[in-house]
């Protein structure tokens, strides 16, 4: 789980992403699995801010067990996922993750050669 402050600075900074209306997606390629999340400090209170997290986290849990992710990466909730239906995050979670795993796997092919 990344926690510091300057694990989050390092894959906002050197990191590639995906994005959505939802969430963006920020990972830069390393050994092992690290995952943070975050929303940005503007949106209402903190108790709102905590629920998009917590959505976050949700559909990482169901999902990320069925790709191979060697990456430190940083999710991002956007105001929008309050109101979605979890079906669609969902479906969403799972594109952006296959896109990630193919992004991952392009950088691997490259230092390969």
């Amino acid at each position: 789980m990344l926690q510091r402050n300057q694990d989050f600075g390092t894959v906002f900074l050197q990191g590639q992403h995906i994005q959505n209306e939802y969430f963006s997606i920020f990972f830069v390629k390393e050994e092992e699995l690290c995952v943070g999340f975050t929303t940005k400090k503007d949106y209402k209170s903190k108790p709102t801010r905590n629920r998009m997290k917590r959505i976050l986290r949700e559909l990482w849990r169901k999902n990320f067990r069925k790709y191979l992710l060697p990456a430190h990466i940083v999710i991002v909730a956007r105001m929008n996922i309050l109101k979605e239906k979890h079906e669609n995050l969902d479906n969403l979670m799972n594109a952006a993750l296959t896109e990630m795993e193919k992004k991952l796997n392009a950088l691997r092919l490259e230092q390969e050669k």
